[in-house]
């Protein structure tokens, strides 16, 4: 049979909480607030297609970009209009994105289409609805020899998409992106329009890298004509050295945090020990 200790304590007996304890526990609370503050930061974009150049629908300045990610099975595009000063006509809204992907053909399935963070869906001269649905308002159905495999576009363009596929608005510009301080008063009849970027989740990507995209190009208008073939992008840091800096500024955070904590708890626990207490 054991022995119990008695509870309450005896009167000569006193419950310490140790410097050490508080050490702990500081320390769990350093660890929780730097993991909250580098963790979030710890993004990995992938390649981001970026051109500019002149609209032969329009003979305007144009230009927009297409950032590509893959997480397990799924493939997110963010389809984004940056042409300088605003879109100047229905025309040079940004209705598409084509291209390849190198190593043979994958099952990728168009699964969602959704606002970018900061764009929003002008649907007047004056009027903004972002709760507007967008399923259906984009196709990725490309049409027999069409010279690219993958793509996603809002028009048929001329033939290059099947622009009967599309059930959400008139496969035309409406529903296209138009770039930041685009005035909407002339030149836009079809509304609505995405202001800034949208983003397109497809499934299917397992197995897919960074350098497993090319030939992209980026669509404007309808006619088939605005098109515009961005450059490579530029080769990123590798992963691996990014994260080992990351993982070292981030041990000596901790170790410094640590430091300090155990420093300022000492400090406490010989003031209250010192004589007078």
């Amino acid at each position: 049979m054991g022995f119990a200790s008695p509870w309450p304590p005896e009167p000569d007996r006193k419950v310490i909480m140790e410097p050490i304890s508080m050490r702990r526990i500081l320390s769990v609370s350093v660890v929780a607030a730097l993991t909250a503050t580098f963790l979030p930061a710890i993004t990995f974009a992938g390649p981001i297609f970026s051109g500019n150049g002149t609209n032969n629908e329009t003979g305007d300045k144009v230009s927009g970009s297409a950032e590509f990610s893959v997480s397990g099975d799924v493939l997110t595009i963010v389809l984004k209009n940056t042409t300088a000063g605003g879109s100047l006509s229905q025309g040079d809204a940004l209705t598409g994105v084509v291209f390849n992907i190198t190593g043979g053909l994958v099952p990728l399935s168009l699964n969602s289409i959704s606002l970018t963070s900061g764009s929003h869906i002008d649907t007047g001269v004056s009027t903004v609805n972002d709760a507007m649905p967008l399923a259906g308002s984009w196709t990725s159905h490309l049409s027999a020899g069409a010279g690219f495999e993958y793509g996603v576009a809002t028009t048929g363009f001329n033939g290059l998409f099947q622009g009967g596929t599309i059930t959400r608005g008139n496969s035309s510009p409406n529903y296209g992106l138009i770039a930041d301080g685009t005035s909407l008063a002339h030149g836009f009849p079809r509304f609505p329009y995405i202001d800034n970027s949208l983003t397109f989740s497809f499934s299917g990507a397992t197995g897919l890298m960074d350098s497993s995209f090319v030939d992209v190009n980026l669509l404007f208008g309808t006619n088939g004509t605005g098109v515009i073939d961005p450059p490579p992008p530029a080769v990123p840091e590798p992963g691996s050295i990014t994260l080992a800096v990351m993982a070292i500024a981030c041990v000596a955070a901790l170790r410094a945090a640590a430091s300090a904590a155990s420093r300022v708890v000492d400090a406490i626990a010989a003031a209250e020990t010192s004589p007078g207490k």
